[in-house]
Order: structure tokens, then sequence, then C-alpha cells
């Protein structure tokens, strides 16, 4: 999960998205009167369109008018942004033409953040990120496509594209055609959210124009961290009244309730013997309850590119341990994670410390028999290779049991019970304590 930035005060990637104001107007002076304006409607941010100005390409104009509406929101932060006629800007201009406007707002200083176009070139966006990182500016690496809506997984390589840039956040917008060109944006916001955090960055996405209006309101269960809303005019398709925006996320949120998975500040990790279901109850639990899941064993597959089994007869246990406790000590870097952990996985003490401090420990527990039932056809349990009966299984379990039982904060029987039924148990049990 993306990093969140602070800007004056205002943590943009946490909570709920935050609102940015655009400014429109044309002559300096409409400008500051839209300023006054956007200021009573309360924006989290404030967005200048350097572009919309008449003397956009005048950089003493540009430095003059930034000077000033910095005086009108000394403590909102202020996006300073030239959009190019390619996407969706209103004055032409050659590319050194757009360096310049850029350069001249960095040399002020006066912006908090500044939008540099993907667009612009490996080099110019290098110059221009360098430069402002130097004024102690953040940058927001920006792609706008008015002309239709690429597929989920060309939009989440957009996305990983701009995170290799030398930019603070990334923006991506595009125009919907249909409904699941909008389906395919949000997929692929929250599919980019929820990679490991070195591997995002603070992301805003939006899909223009009426269609896409829900992109611009879901963004704390998707993990887009800024909507755009305006006071009058507006400066994209689709934006919505700034007043109404507030309204409809806080209800948005409302009816989240404890689902959002930004409110959980901990993590929660489900232990126990293979076959006691914690693999099917995750992924319950997640979806219910908001939470980001991660099966370890399955991560592990994905990242070794050989199953549990081969990995064991390759590599051995031993080496299949520690690649269990490298991923928990990564994971265990983030918060809301719903993690299901592999059965051997609090064997190790270094592991249960790193569970211990980074969240809360549920155990998962079933007779054996329940167990020979549910695994009894699975050919990925390398322990169980030749054992596939009762007697062995009680054997391996109570040679665990200690390590289990020592980790768990909470011991949730599964038998007899359904997912869901499960899954509740343990909400109640994080949410009002105590052991089942």
């Amino acid at each position: 999960m993306a990093r969140s930035i602070r800007i004056r005060g205002l943590e943009i990637g946490e909570g709920l998205p935050k609102i940015c104001i655009p400014l429109v107007a044309c002559e300096e002076d409409e400008i500051f009167r839209e300023a006054a304006e956007v200021k009573r409607a309360e924006p989290d941010m404030v967005e200048w369109r350097i572009d919309r100005m008449g003397q956009a390409l005048d950089t003493a104009a540009v430095q003059r008018v930034l000077a000033g509406l910095r005086e009108i929101f000394p403590d909102i932060p202020l996006l300073a942004t030239f959009r190019t006629v390619a996407e969706g800007g209103a004055c032409p201009c050659s590319p050194r033409d757009y360096e310049a406007v850029c350069r001249a707002v960095v040399e002020t200083g006066l912006a908090d953040l500044l939008d540099v176009e993907y667009s612009a070139g490996r080099e110019a966006v290098g110059r221009l990120s360098s430069m402002a990182h130097a004024k102690g500016m953040y940058v927001i690496i920006s792609a706008h496509d008015f002309s239709g809506t690429p597929g989920e997984e060309s939009l989440l390589r957009q996305l990983e594209g701009m995170t290799a840039a030398p930019g603070d956040m990334v923006k991506l917008a595009v125009m919907p055609r249909c409904a699941s060109d909008v389906a395919a944006l949000l997929h692929a916001t929250a599919r980019y959210h929820e990679k490991d955090e070195g591997e995002t960055k603070t992301a805003v996405t939006m899909s223009m124009g009426e269609l896409g209006c829900l992109s611009r309101l879901c963004g704390e269960l998707t993990g887009s961290a800024v909507t755009f809303g305006c006071v009058s005019e507006a400066s994209a398709p689709g934006q919505v009244e700034a007043r109404e925006l507030r309204k409809e996320l806080l209800e948005f949120h409302r009816r989240l309730g404890h689902r959002s998975r930004l409110q959980w500040k901990e993590n929660l990790f489900l232990i126990g013997f293979m076959g006691t279901g914690k693999s099917a109850v995750a992924r319950v639990f997640a979806g219910k309850y908001g939470m980001q899941e991660l099966e370890m064993d399955e991560q592990i597959v994905r990242e070794e590119g050989m199953t549990i089994a081969e990995i064991f007869a390759a590599k051995g246990e031993e080496y299949f341990r520690g690649l269990e406790t490298g991923l928990l000590m990564r994971v265990c870097s983030r918060k809301g994670m719903l993690v299901s952990c592999g059965g051997g996985v609090p064997l190790r003490e270094e592991n249960v410390e790193w569970m211990r401090r980074s969240g809360k420990i549920v155990l998962l527990t079933a007779e054996p028999q329940t167990i020979l039932e549910r695994v009894k056809d699975s050919t990925v349990r390398p322990l169980l290779n030749g054992h596939m009966d009762a007697p062995y299984i009680e054997g391996l379990m109570e040679r665990r049991r200690e390590y289990y039982e020592e980790a768990a904060d909470y011991i949730v029987s599964t038998d007899g019970k359904s997912v869901e039924e499960v899954a509740g148990e343990i909400w109640r049990c994080v949410t009002e304590g105590g052991r089942s």
C-alpha cells in the first residue's frame, strides 16, 4: 500500500479522499475573485490551472499570480498545473514553453505541489522533478486520456510506469465509453493500491464524465487519495460541486462503516494447522470487514514460481521457513492486512514476535477428523505425504499445540461452523476481546 504524504498538516493518502478545487479563471483579477470563492468552500487542496489563464506563457505573470494565491491560501496545499492541449489543456504550447512555465513555478517555491505530465518525456520529467524537490515541492506525475479507457492491465501498467518516474504521487484520468470502462479503472486502482508499499506511490485516479462519477466518490475504498470538485466552472468533465462532493464522501464513509480498510490500524494474523480454514475464512473476513487479504503460501508460490511441494523437494523445509519469515517481515511493515499464515509460521519465535508487534493473532482450531475430511483430496500438503490419516494428523497437531496457543491472542474453533460464522466470531473477538 502506498505511503501517505503530509503537506501543511494535510495527510494525503489517509482517511477520506481529499477534495481539491481547481481555479480556472482566465484573467488575474478573475483568478483572485475565484480564489476567494473557493476558499469559502473550505477545500482540502487548491489547484491552479495555469493553462486557463490568458497570459499562461508569460512566466512573470505566472509568478505574480502564484504569489497572490499563496497569500489567499497560506495554510492550504497549493497544486500548480499547466495542462497541455493534448491532455485537456487550454493553451497551445511547445515542449520548451511547457518546461519554462513549470520552471517559473518552481523558482518561486510558492506552490506545494507541481503537476508534471508523464508525456513530457523522461528527461524533462527528471529535470523538473529534481528542481521541484530541491525547492521542497512535491511532484505529481500525471497522464490523461480523453479518447477512451485502456484495458485494466494497461491501466495498471501505466500506473506502474509512472511510479518509476521521480515523482511523489501518480495521477491517471481516463474517459469511459461504457460501464465496464469505469469498472476497469476502479479495479486497476485497487490492485495498484494493494501492492507492497515500496512498489506504489500515493495515487489519484478518475474516470471522467458523468458516467465516471462513481470514481470520484469511492477513493476511500479503491485507494485514490484525491478527488476534484468545483464551485462554478469545472476543469474536467464530470466534476461534482465541492460541498455536494463532501456530503457524498461522508455518506460513503458512513456506509462503509467498520468495513473501510483505512480504519484498520493493526494487522490480523490467522494461524493454525492446515485444514482449519484459514484461507477460506480470510477471504470472507477481508471482504466483509474491509481488510486487505494476503495468503502467505500463495504469495510464496507466486514469488518462487514453484509449488510448496516443489520447494520442499528441491530446496528443503528450512529454506521454505526462511521464505515465510522474509515475507512476514515485509507484511509487518504495513497495516490493515489480514494474513493467512502457513501452518508452520508460529513455530519460529521471531515470526511470533513480528506478528505481535504489528497486530493481533487469531488461532483457528479443528478436530483431527475434521481436518482429514478437509484435506484428504489435497495433493499440495508435503507434510502429509504418505500419512493422510487422522492419528498422524493428531500427533503432528499435538507437537504444535503449545506453539500455537502460546502465540494466540484469540482462539476460535471452526468445527461444525460455516466460514461466515467463523468470520463473525473473529470479528467479535477482536472488537470485544476475550477468547472464543
